[in-house]
């Protein structure tokens, strides 16, 4: 449940950005799992600097009272498997690494 709840939040804001880039729109999505450990990489491309605009990540949306739990269930998620996450942009892109670790409940 949580794989395709931190699934479909990184694809939802993935999508999200691309639709406001252009028509030269990109996305890419990478999982791997190798010892344990769950490797996510996600790439889109953006209109615009999120580095700059928005970098703590929150929803620009109007009534963020009913936005803005995507990367809130994202976070969560990543600290339940003891992971890592990192962002970054380039060259109009940008760019999400995850790492989570197996976790025996």
């Amino acid at each position: 449940m949580d794989m395709g709840t931190l699934m479909y939040n990184l694809i939802s804001n993935g999508i999200e950005a691309c639709m406001e880039s252009g028509p030269e729109r990109e996305l890419e999505l990478v999982v791997r799992e190798e010892e344990g450990t769950t490797e996510i990489f996600m790439e889109n491309t953006i209109s615009g600097s999120v580095m700059r605009d928005n970098p703590k990540l929150e929803s620009r949306k109007p009534e963020k009272r009913y936005h803005g739990f995507g990367m809130e269930s994202i976070r969560e998620i990543i600290h339940k498997y003891q992971g890592c996450y990192s962002y970054r942009e380039e060259s109009g892109r940008f760019i999400q690494e995850i790492s989570l670790r197996e976790v025996s409940e």
